[in-house]
């Protein structure tokens, strides 16, 4: 079982390098790449899903963040690299509720 503390630990670095990568990749092609590589780590850590986090704000976010990640690795995939980053800035899709749920957290 994970708790929200592992949960968070474990996310915080994909997150973040998707995050940057796409600022980057608005500029550049070159971003593209690793911000692929952070949607499909966390793609990663949410398949193996929920258990073990009592966290009512990350089960919450968890509820719609699969489709969320799959939608921005399409995106991403097709070089819409401002799109995705819409996506994930989104305060209700996007990456705003793992936020919430992670305050607090070592680097959240």
């Amino acid at each position: 079982m994970t708790t929200i503390d592992e949960r968070c630990a474990e996310i915080l670095p994909h997150a973040t390098e998707m995050l940057a990568a796409t600022v980057s990749a608005g500029y550049s092609a070159t971003g593209i790449p690793s911000a692929l590589s952070g949607a499909r780590a966390l793609r990663a850590i949410l398949a193996r899903g929920p258990e073990g986090i009592t966290s009512a704000a990350y089960l919450e976010w968890h509820g719609t963040a699969v489709g969320m990640i799959d939608n921005v690795i399409q995106l991403l995939e097709t070089g819409e690299v401002v799109k995705a980053r819409e996506l994930m800035t989104d305060p209700r899709l996007g990456l705003h509720g793992l936020t919430i749920a992670c305050a607090g957290q070592p680097g959240w």
